[in-house]
């Protein structure tokens, strides 16, 4: 998937009270514009990619205890799973079975596409 912008961005409502920051990521073909950006509790954070957004995988952790995480796997723009708490056991094992054509409709947070830009 490549948008026509060349840009996706994960825009997230984080519903704690922890501040969440980055913890690594694995991307095919595409970056993260400000690794440095904070979510901060409360809606309306988001994070950009840039480029051919094809696969890949964003961990954010709290900052401060650095015990609970938000895991965003990703093939394509439409086929996303997130999952808070405690990152999967294998996320590349998640993004490869998304490519492979699984809904991600699993339990996880809630998600939704707009144009370029995916609610979690």
């Amino acid at each position: 998937c490549r948008p026509a912008s060349g840009m996706v961005s994960f825009e997230i409502d984080n519903q704690t009270q922890d501040t969440f920051v980055h913890d690594g990521n694995w991307l095919k073909s595409c970056s993260i514009e400000d690794e440095g950006k904070k979510v901060a509790p409360g809606p309306g954070n988001t994070i950009a990619m840039q480029g051919n957004t094809r696969a890949g995988v964003l961990w954010l952790v709290s900052q401060g205890s650095w015990d609970c995480y938000i895991t965003v796997c990703f093939s394509g723009l439409n086929r996303v799973k997130v999952f808070a708490g405690l990152p999967p056991l294998d996320a590349m094992v998640e993004v490869q079975g998304l490519a492979a054509g699984n809904s991600g409709d699993e339990p996880g947070c809630r998600w939704w596409v707009e144009g370029t830009t995916v609610r979690i």
